[in-house]
């Protein structure tokens, strides 16, 4: 099932790329309402590569279960992404860089989607996707991937300072909402193989471990 405007990563190139395992993904929910973290935790578990290991149910609670539970993955739900919200998962992000973050935003927006990448989360999703997009962001989080939806981020000219071309900066720009090769050479009317030049020059060049990495980079000096 496709959804319109929405991607997420090809998850076997993902685990390809990060030496994915068959062990379950340990899971952290969080959240500002009890009754909502008990009903996503208790919906996560049900998930057949998910096991939920703990729930902070105030926002105080996530960095310590975070550090006591070491999960791959914390999956945080709020409300307004505020300066608070954002302070938070930066500091869980440098305190414990093996967990990545998928947040679940009410009130998404490209200027808080943009805050929350530089904070460090790797997924971003609205309350109005359907179920299966919040576990195939989950899953990209889990091996390093972001996973956007492409409406939510901020659309910017390149800086005069970044070393990639337009067409790189597509490319990466396509390949941050989670396109594939394929898909990124039909959105951009290119043949699949220059697309692949395209990212391999930018990866050379942001001296980055691969597309995905790339495109990171590049995001968090505002260059997409």
């Amino acid at each position: 099932m496709s959804h319109p405007g929405w991607h997420t990563w090809p998850l076997d190139a993902c685990f390809r790329v990060h030496g994915g395992t068959d062990m379950s993904i340990r899971i952290v929910v969080a959240g500002e309402h009890a009754l909502s973290v008990e009903v996503m935790a208790k919906f996560l578990d049900t998930v057949a590569d998910f096991s939920v290991v703990g729930a902070a149910k105030q926002r105080d609670e996530l960095l310590p279960t975070v550090a006591r539970l070491e999960p791959a993955v914390a999956v945080v739900e709020t409300g307004t992404v505020d300066e608070d919200v954002l302070a938070i998962l930066g500091q869980l992000r440098r305190t414990q860089p093996q967990c990545g973050v998928a947040l679940i935003s009410s009130q998404s927006s490209p200027n808080s989607t943009d805050q929350a990448i530089r904070a460090g989360v790797l997924s971003v999703v609205s309350l109005q996707v359907e179920l299966p997009y919040l576990i195939g962001a989950i899953r990209g989080a889990a091996v390093g991937c972001l996973t956007m939806d492409p409406g939510l981020l901020v659309s910017q000219p390149v800086s005069l300072h970044c070393p990639l071309s337009a067409r790189e900066a597509d490319v990466l720009r396509l390949t941050a909402s989670g396109a594939s090769l394929k898909e990124i050479a039909r959105d951009l009317y290119l043949a699949v193989g220059t697309v692949r030049n395209l990212a391999s020059t930018a990866i050379r060049k942001l001296q980055a471990r691969n597309r995905f990495d790339a495109a990171r980079i590049a995001m968090e000096q505002r260059w997409l």
